[in-house]
């Protein structure tokens, strides 16, 4: 679980869960995108992400923060599978840095997906390969090849 640092170097972190949603069709799993809303002049070089939730200053991350977010960004209400932290990672980028915290859940294969419109303009469903190249930082792709490895040996 991602706790506070009271080192100074990780404090201006930006703290964010991401939670991964999968489902097994017929035994090929695949991964929800959400593709953000572009409200700037600048063109979104890595628009697509998962569910992902800001963490206030305690960093804490509950079972009821993942439904929460999955609820209001996704309309997902149920999951089959809800993980605990499968990994943590940092990431640093030109204008900011963050730490994002990753967890996975499973939804049945007829769950409706209702994206959040102030956030996101539309959603996919993809194979671990597309879900793979839509990720941006080495550490994202680290625990998505992690996740897919595991699932692939429940199958």
């Amino acid at each position: 679980m991602l706790m506070a640092n009271s080192d100074d170097s990780t404090d201006s972190l930006r703290a964010t869960a991401q939670l991964t949603i999968f489902r097994n069709r017929d035994g090929k799993i695949e991964y929800l995108f959400l593709k953000r809303q572009n409200d700037s002049d600048q063109e979104d070089l890595h628009p697509w992400q998962p569910v992902a939730q800001s963490l206030d200053n305690d960093n804490h991350v509950s079972d009821e923060l993942l439904k929460q977010a999955a609820a209001e960004q996704a309309g997902i209400k149920d999951f089959t599978y809800l993980s605990d932290e499968l990994s943590e990672y940092e990431w640093y980028a030109d204008d900011q840095n963050g730490r994002d915290v990753v967890y996975a859940a499973e939804v049945s294969n007829d769950t409706a997906i209702f994206p959040d419109l102030h956030r996101y303009s539309e959603f996919e469903w993809l194979p671990f390969s597309m879900a793979l190249s839509r990720l941006r930082w080495s550490g994202g792709k680290t625990s998505l090849r992690r996740l897919q490895a595991d699932l692939e040996a429940r199958l």
